[in-house]
């Protein structure tokens, strides 16, 4: 079944409307509680303890999903999450820090993983072409998410305070969910659809595992670019311009993604491997550029644009791989990235103390590496 266009730019507009309060969450935890008194540990032991909850409980909420629907589970979990989130403000400069911790954790586990629902609820209605394509421009339309969440956040503490800031996120989060409870109810049921959630579950395909492991890597990748970005800068001495560096990056991307929605052929497993290549080179790059801000800019802009297509194309192999359970199956995908954004922020860290922002960025490259020779090994076994 093939909905009309006007329904699925409908949905995945809802969706972003929806998911841009959700990606100035943990940036705003930290301020809330720095403008309460506390310290930079607790901030970022609150901002994991919310990414943990989100990732850990993400396959479930996509089992859930499949069963009731994606947008029930988005219209209870959201208001879930603003509650918690209301919850830490209010007990900011007065709650022990376990308790802090328990409600940052209780808001990213109330909260679904948004786009792999809307993946999984859109999966069905679409052919396979249609897939690639929509993928891409939701690979694409992230990166605005991204951008534009940061910038409602500031523009709310200039005209109040962090902690107004996140009560409004949580309430904007809920009236996300309304509207896209209230535009995705209205779409077509795809065949079989009630039967969606009874298909095998999607961890025991030896594909989607291998798809897993790829993505975990390409999180460090992303992780450890990121925390090495900062690096650079504080040893160059212009720790001020992380974030223009960070929106120049993301500008890539947003250009990759562009690209991959016009790139043509339904070989998604020749696309990940080209995209898995120009990461890991563009990204070895990097290292000799950490000094040199100018050309620390050039090619992390470069590096960006391989980021969307390498996320358009492990949506577009999720549906090959598993039978049912689709929203399981991307929420997987989710705790694969989140995890691995985890992991490489972890050892980049670590490496740039010791040695320097080069060894940082050398950990990214290093990642989508060894995801490629992992592709490539899943492949000649697959064939």
């Amino acid at each position: 079944m093939v909905v009309a266009t006007r329904s699925i730019a409908l949905l995945f507009f809802a969706s972003y409307i929806a998911r841009i309060p959700v990606t100035a969450i943990s940036l705003a935890l930290i301020l809330v509680l720095r403008e309460s008194g506390r310290g930079y540990g607790l901030a970022g032991l609150a901002t994991g303890a919310y990414v943990v909850g989100l990732s850990v409980t993400a396959p479930l909420t996509g089992r859930l999903a499949d069963r009731f629907g994606a947008p029930r589970v988005f219209l209870i979990g959201a208001p879930l999450c603003g509650i918690g989130l209301i919850g830490l403000v209010a007990g900011a400069d007065s709650l022990p820090v376990l308790a802090l911790l328990g409600l940052a954790a209780l808001a990213g586990g109330a909260l679904p993983p948004l786009g792999a629902l809307t993946r999984g609820l859109m999966t069905p209605l679409l052919d396979e072409a249609q897939r690639a394509r929509i993928f891409a421009i939701d690979a694409t339309a992230q990166e605005l998410c991204f951008m534009g969440g940061p910038l409602v956040l500031a523009g709310l503490v200039a005209i109040g305070s962090a902690s107004q800031a996140l009560v409004v996120i949580a309430g904007l989060l809920a009236a996300g969910a309304v509207l896209y409870w209230s535009v995705a109810r209205q779409l077509p049921r795809a065949p079989h659809a009630a039967k969606e959630h009874r298909g095998p579950a999607p961890f025991r395909s030896p594909g989607l595992r291998a798809l897993l492991a790829v993505t975990v890597l390409v999180g460090a990748m992303f992780g450890a670019i990121e925390l090495s970005i900062a690096a650079a800068l504080e040893d160059a001495g212009d720790r001020d311009l992380a974030g223009m560096f960070l929106a120049i990056w993301s500008a890539g991307s947003l250009a990759g993604g562009l690209i991959a929605v016009r790139w043509p052929g339904h070989n998604l497993e020749r696309r990940q491997i080209v995209a898995l290549v120009a990461a890991a080179g563009t990204a070895f790059v990097l290292v000799p550029a950490a000094g040199a801000p100018v050309a620390l800019a050039a090619v992390l802009f470069a590096q960006g644009v391989t980021q969307a297509p390498l996320m358009a194309v492990g949506y577009a192999l999720v549906p090959r791989l598993v039978e049912g359970r689709l929203s399981e199956a991307f929420a997987w995908l989710t705790s694969a990235v989140v995890g691995g954004i985890a992991v490489g922020t972890t050892l980049a860290g670590a490496a740039s103390e010791h040695a320097g922002a080069g060894a940082g960025f050398l950990i990214g490259a290093c990642a989508p590496l060894v995801a490629l020779a992992l592709a490539l090994a899943f492949l000649r076994s697959a064939r």
